[in-house]
């Protein structure tokens, strides 16, 4: 089974502002504490497969807070990144490979609009195998206001993942020892070609040699077709969005 995967984090300020984190505190967005958060460590199960393949997060550099009469902040943007953490490791890392504090929200944002819709795209996607722990973790590093009167968010994150599970997972593994990316349409290609060759023996390596070198050979031939690589991969996150 294939299953389509959102999970959107929110930051809403009480009076006090006593329930927002301090400026330079990495938290989790799954079970830190903070906003709303879910109550298990996100565990891949033994029959599933995860494939991250977008996120995002409110959008500002500058602080730009605006208050009331009373001195109460009705507006303030964070300076957010965004990290992900596969078990111990940190996906974004510095040139000298030290983890940083992630993809700043400028560079990926949510909501996305027509002037950052060609921001960062997560290329190649993370896969998240089973028996595999991951995390989502968020930092604001701009001070805040001392004293809030704001009604909505004034911080989000957007995470969107595919779930694989049963068959399909077993499928992911396959495509991930052959060297082929793993999407919908890979998964849903490969199980075809397990249909095409029913009752044939697909334990041995020349029929995997095969099939991945077909897949490939229709790779080259797709890209021949498109105008540029950009088309492709916009057109590519277009269709998974839809």
């Amino acid at each position: 089974m294939i299953r389509k995967q959102i999970y959107l984090w929110s930051l809403t300020p009480d009076a006090t502002g006593s329930n927002m984190p301090s400026s330079g505190d990495q938290f989790s967005i799954l079970t830190g504490g903070w906003g709303n958060n879910v109550t298990e460590t996100a565990l891949v199960r033994e029959d599933h497969f995860v494939v991250l393949d977008d996120f995002g997060s409110t959008a500002g550099v500058a602080a730009c807070t605006q208050t009331d009469g009373g001195g109460n902040a009705t507006a303030w943007r964070p300076n957010g990144f965004v990290q992900i953490v596969v078990d111990t490791t940190h996906y974004y890392q510095n040139p000298e490979n030290i983890k940083s504090w992630g993809v700043s929200g400028d560079a990926s944002p949510f909501p996305k609009d027509i002037t950052s819709n060609y921001g960062y795209l997560l290329e190649p996607n993370i896969y998240i195998k089973p028996f595999q722990t991951w995390d989502v973790r968020y930092v604001m590093l701009n001070e805040q206001p001392s004293a809030w009167s704001v009604t909505k968010p004034v911080a989000e994150v957007f995470v969107q993942y595919w779930l694989f599970s049963g068959s399909d997972a077993l499928i992911c593994e396959q495509l991930l020892k052959l060297g082929i990316e793993i999407t919908v349409d890979t998964v849903e290609w490969y199980r075809s070609q397990l249909l095409l060759a029913r009752g044939l023996d697909t334990s041995s390596w020349e029929w995997y040699l095969a099939v991945s070198t077909k897949y490939w050979k229709e790779q080259r031939e797709a890209e021949k077709m498109a105008p540029s690589r950009g088309l492709t991969l916009n057109n590519k996150k277009d269709k998974d969005n839809s």
